[in-house]
């Protein structure tokens, strides 16, 4: 059940996927080489703003 103000999944668009056990290992191995390279590309804009705010002063 959901609190109070929050939203039901079907009114902020998700679909939940059911995996299973077994899986696909294909599809798995896609899943985290996606999940890395949208990790490193977040650290890497991070890394970029923190630099420009450092050299502008204003960190």
């Amino acid at each position: 059940m959901f609190a109070a103000g929050d939203r039901s999944k079907e009114e902020m668009g998700n679909t939940i996927i059911p995996v299973g056990n077994g899986g696909d290992e294909g599809t798995s191995q896609w899943m985290k080489a996606a999940g890395i390279a949208i990790d490193e590309q977040h650290f890497c804009k991070v890394a970029r703003v923190k630099l420009l705010l450092k050299l502008t002063n204003c960190f």
